[in-house]
Parts: C-alpha cells; structure tokens; sequence
C-alpha cells in the first residue's frame, strides 16, 4: 500500500517540473535566430520538415519590446504565418498565398533552410554601414528589419534574399534603411520612424 507521503512528494514533483517545463519555454527572445529556432518547432512548420521554406520575416524592436512574424511556405496553397514575441510565445496561422507570382516564378524546394538565409549580426552591419558614411544611428531606438525572398527581375526561377534594416538617426524621427542583397549591403535610402 502507497503511504500518502509518498502520493503527496509525487504531486509536488509534478507540479515543480510543470512549472520548470513552463519556464523554459518561456525564456527571453532576443534576436532573430533565437526566434526563428521557436517559429521552427511549431507544429505544422516542423511537420513539413524540410519543404517549409522562409518567405518572408518582418522584426520591430523598441527598446527592449521586440517581436517577429515568420512567414513560410511549404509548396502548397497556404502561407504559414507565426508570429513571436520576447518571451518566446508564438502564435500560428495560416493563409492562402493568393496568386502572387513568386509562387510560380521560383522553385521553392530548391531555396536554403530557413537559417541558413540569416545574416549573422545584420544590425551591426547595417550600423557600421551608417558610420562609415558618417552617420550616427541611435542605439536601442526604434528599428524595422524585413527580409523576403525574391525572383531576379525577368530571370524566372532565379532567386535572391532582400534584408533591409530601418535604423533611427538624428532626433530619431528620420532614419536610413540598408538594404541587403544576399548577405552583401546593396543600397541605403531614407525613411522616417514612426512614432519616433
């Protein structure tokens, strides 16, 4: 016969892993490679193994308030969309991709991993962009970073990734966006910062 002790420790063991369980699973979000690894092990993205590919991604940070939507695409008729935030919660939903062409135009299957379309410290890349121009990009302001993949104009099923970060200089009301092409900074253009 069980002694109720032993009932009771066997409770209070569950309910502390419970809780281990929850908080791991919600520890901070700092950086795009750490929520896209979230974005991954979403359900329906990891059950498409390696068909989901990264569409498109679109950050905000304010501070220390950041957030990310993920959007893949797996060679069906739907986008999968998942959004996550700095605690690492993550919310799913999916829509038809519509008749935009990229979708006819490009070879999915044949595009890299989702990480592997990263640029490792895109922020600091674009800042030190700024700076050898002499501009000063403000830190911990208000920043956009975008990312799509894209057909090459007139060269059907040729691919290539477009990142741009939208950075605050000055008062922080206007800023500067970088745009990259495959890893490689392309151009740089102004832009205001809404809210800023």
């Amino acid at each position: 016969m069980i002694k109720k002790t032993q009932i009771l420790n066997k409770v209070a063991a569950s309910i502390f892993l419970a809780a281990a369980i929850t908080t791991s699973a919600s520890a901070d979000v700092t950086n795009i490679k750490d929520a896209l690894g979230v974005a991954l092990k979403n359900e329906t993205v990891a059950a498409a193994g390696e068909k989901m590919k990264l569409y498109s991604l679109t950050c905000n940070y304010n501070g220390d308030n950041k957030r990310w939507s993920f959007q893949f695409y797996d060679g069906g008729s739907n986008l999968h969309s998942v959004s996550v935030n700095k605690t690492g919660k993550a919310s799913y939903y999916a829509r038809e991709k519509g008749s935009m062409r990229i979708f006819d135009d490009l070879d999915f299957s044949k595009l890299p991993a989702p990480n592997e379309v990263l640029i490792e410290d895109i922020i600091g890349k674009a800042s030190a962009s700024l700076e050898a121009l002499g501009f000063k990009p403000i830190d911990n302001g208000k920043l956009y970073i975008n990312y799509y993949v894209r057909s090459e104009y007139r060269q059907k099923d040729k691919a290539y990734h477009a990142w741009s970060v939208t950075i605050p200089i000055g008062d922080g009301k206007k800023g500067k966006i970088v745009a990259f092409k495959d890893g490689v900074v392309d151009t740089i253009n102004n832009s205001s910062i809404y809210g800023g």
